[in-house]
């Protein structure tokens, strides 16, 4: 029943949009849009609308709060968008007392350009600050994501941020569990990154996670089970 009603609520969503022409063909347009087109919506989106800025400023200061001290900060961005937040974080690591740390971004986004954009953006401002930096790019969807480019090092202080992502994760494994194979648990995302923050369990910093309800409704079992859910957090924050 409930796929029933969501069919004729679309048809009727559709029909009246069909009132207005330009509107209604915007909305159900079939042309790819180009690459250039997607990075110019998403930093409009960012402009014109404030919660991905005040989830931007909540993770930095979550970042810099649990990164005090460290000399080694380790970043993974699981939806690598906007150079801006990364930009701010930089900044404000150089304020710091003691100096700044040695930074390291590991950003992860399936087109390219949009990788290239944010290397050289945040090269650029880490070489006006003085900071030592690396930048490592990860050319992939989430859900394909090989864990090993991540390059998770023993003894760097480790920051996952999530903003608009953490959903992903946690279908990709609902999904998997579905299926209810011997091998399911452990070829899940989800699984191989609890293994990545177990190795650094030690220096973990914080796990951030800034993520809205859009939908995905993962059973219970996926969203304990994950990494990213606040029982497992609790386990891994120093």
């Amino acid at each position: 029943m409930q796929r029933i009603a969501a069919y004729f609520t679309e048809a009727l969503a559709d029909r009246i949009l069909k009132a207005w022409p330009g509107l209604h063909k915007a909305l159900n347009s079939t042309r790819i849009t180009l690459i250039s087109e997607d990075v110019l919506v998403q930093k409009l989106f960012f402009e014109m609308f404030p919660f991905l800025k005040v989830a931007f400023v909540l993770t930095n200061q979550a970042v810099i709060e649990a990164m005090e001290g460290e000399k080694m900060v380790h970043i993974i961005d699981l939806n690598a968008a906007e150079p801006a937040q990364w930009i701010a974080l930089l900044q404000a690591l150089n304020a710091r007392p003691e100096g700044p740390p040695h930074v390291r971004i590991t950003d992860i986004h399936q087109q390219r350009e949009v990788l290239e954009q944010m290397a050289h953006r945040l090269t650029e401002e880490a070489e006006r600050l003085d900071i030592p930096f690396q930048f490592n790019p990860i050319h992939s969807k989430l859900e394909n994501l090989d864990i090993e480019k991540l390059r998770v090092k023993t003894g760097e202080a480790l920051a996952i941020s999530s903003v608009l992502q953490l959903h992903s994760l946690l279908a990709s494994d609902d999904e998997l569990l579905k299926k209810k194979s011997p091998l399911v648990s452990k070829s899940s995302n989800g699984y191989h990154l609890q293994r990545v923050l177990q190795m650094n369990q030690g220096t973990l910093g914080d796990l951030l996670e800034k993520d809205v309800a859009n939908g995905c409704s993962p059973s219970l079992d996926s969203a304990s089970s994950s990494p990213l859910s606040p029982t497992a957090s609790v386990k891994i924050d120093n």
